[in-house]
């Protein structure tokens, strides 16, 4: 075969090959002529490569000199998770290489205007370059739900009873097991994640409730010698958020919706959500590439007997959107088969399980009679490692 020949015949089949690798990692664009060209940088040893398929403007993202675990691809979201510009010295070129911009100081946004909130002299209020100002409770946390219409009466006060009764009993025990892995595993995924020397590592609580895998933690984290990190917290409740700031000062605490997050895209190394309603779009949105997003829920055997107990057999968990093990970076699951509830722990798991609030009144008040509950603790930790976008639609949460 002649050398022409040859370098043809090479050329077609290092084209087919990327095509279907390209056709591999992006289904949605089979019916799109892919070009795909590799744009990225490499920087302190770890690189990230991309592949963009012109047809579809998509992304799909790799890292090198990570181990296999993190190897996780994904799709690009709508909206960016992070700033990628080119190069100065090739800012005109189709086919420049993309830099990822450096994450500033991570602040609190407005409700109003979205702008970035600074603190005062004083320290007592939030104040943006609108003028718009923000006032800070003597436990420290902030309020930044945007205004909307009141809500029906008497919701505020159940989600103040179950606030209660979830600091009673976690207070005493409850879930010990369950939240020390949870906790665990935030930590791992804080210690995984590539950064620049001397950068302060940002972990956002979504959900947090009263803070009780937030104080966990910042202990093992202590235990650890993991300093500087800096942890964040959420709630759609006033109520949880006073609770939790009152207990961890050195966090930083606001009254937000995790639908709407009140921070600026790529802002944090990890993501954590533990039984609380989760944005997924939301949480890549504020991810940096390479965090991860973890999201801690119930098992099909989580609290078992009980719900039979309180007629709410037919409330089982839902099962997960998809099925996403092979997605994830890890897939955790804390099960223990018999767990023995009496006293404030009873009390507490009884008033904050939604079934048993909601059984009739005598099966509950059979319930509080009870000396103690014998019932199965099932929760499923998920981490799914994020590079430049999300798995839209095949994740589990």
């Amino acid at each position: 075969m002649r050398p022409k020949r040859c370098f043809i015949f090479f050329t077609q089949t290092c084209s087919l090959l990327t095509t279907r690798m390209c056709h591999a990692f992006d289904p949605m664009c089979v019916r799109h002529k892919h070009t795909p060209s590799n744009i990225g940088t490499k920087k302190s040893g770890v690189g990230l490569r991309l592949r963009a398929c012109k047809a579809s403007g998509k992304y799909q993202g790799e890292v090198e000199g990570l181990g296999p675990s993190l190897q996780h691809r994904a799709k690009r979201p709508t909206a960016p998770v992070c700033s990628a510009v080119p190069l100065e010295s090739s800012r005109n070129s189709a086919d420049a290489p993309l830099r990822l911009t450096p994450r500033e100081k991570v602040s609190f946004l407005c409700p109003s205007c979205g702008g970035t909130l600074v603190s005062s002299e004083a320290a007592s209020h939030l104040k943006c370059d609108s003028g718009h100002v923000i006032d800070v409770a003597k436990e420290g946390h902030v309020h930044l739900l945007p205004p909307v219409r009141k809500s029906k009466a008497g919701a505020s006060t159940d989600v103040d009873d179950i606030v209660r009764a979830s600091r009673l009993f976690f207070e005493h025990g409850g879930f010990d097991e369950q939240i020390n892995g949870v906790a665990q595993e935030v930590v791992r995924a804080v210690c995984d994640f590539p950064r620049k020397k001397g950068e302060r590592p940002q972990v956002l609580f979504a959900g947090c409730g009263e803070g009780v895998y937030m104080r966990r933690t910042q202990k093992l984290l202590e235990a650890a010698e993991v300093r500087r990190v800096q942890l964040w917290g959420t709630d759609a409740s006033k109520l949880a958020v006073r609770y939790a700031a009152r207990r961890q000062p050195l966090a930083r605490f606001a009254v937000a919706s995790s639908h709407r997050l009140p921070f600026a895209d790529g802002s944090f190394d990890v993501v954590c959500a533990s039984f609380s309603p989760s944005s997924w779009d939301e949480f890549c949105r504020v991810l940096r590439p390479g965090g991860a997003v973890i999201t801690a829920r119930a098992g099909f055997e989580h609290l078992l007997q009980l719900r039979h107990a309180a007629g709410a057999a037919d409330t089982a968990p839902r099962p997960p959107k998809e099925f996403s093990s092979g997605l994830a970076e890890n897939y955790l699951r804390f099960r223990t088969e018999k767990v023995i509830f009496s006293g404030e722990v009873k009390a507490g798991l009884l008033g904050m399980s939604p079934f048993v609030r909601n059984a009739q009144d005598d099966v509950r008040q059979h319930l509080y009679n009870m000396s103690e509950i014998v019932c199965s603790v099932d929760v499923i930790c998920t981490t799914h490692r994020v590079w430049l976008g999300t798995a839209r639609g095949r994740f589990e949460m």
